[in-house]
């Protein structure tokens, strides 16, 4: 049998410096609770649930991490601090969406 080749060395990845004073993205909070209707499969008014949805989301700077255009998440690699916000303001945009949606729903 052969012997195995050693594998190439893999790159080093330098991160953004200004990523862990001023990363490309901050952290979101939710400021604004739903206030709305809850949807429900019964529920007549898609529609206006949506635009209070999005409405309610964009005034918690949660938008567009739902509707377009969507943030892309940032490399680990590059920017670990603005992916670690990432993943965090995505875990609370879908928390807020389940807030206006009916229990029953989940």
């Amino acid at each position: 049998a052969l012997p195995a080749m050693p594998s190439p060395p893999s790159p080093t990845v330098t991160p953004i410096p200004t990523d862990t004073t001023s990363p490309s993205v901050t952290v979101c909070s939710i400021k604004i609770q739903w206030t709305g209707t809850k949807f429900s499969r019964g529920s007549s008014d898609f529609i206006q649930w949506s635009r209070q949805l999005e409405d309610s989301m964009c005034l918690n700077n949660l938008d567009n991490y739902m509707f377009e255009p969507i943030i892309p998440c940032p490399d680990p690699d590059l920017e670990p601090q603005a992916h670690s916000n990432w993943l965090r303001n995505n875990k609370i945009s879908l928390t807020f969406l389940r807030s206006a949606v009916a229990d029953t729903e989940h």
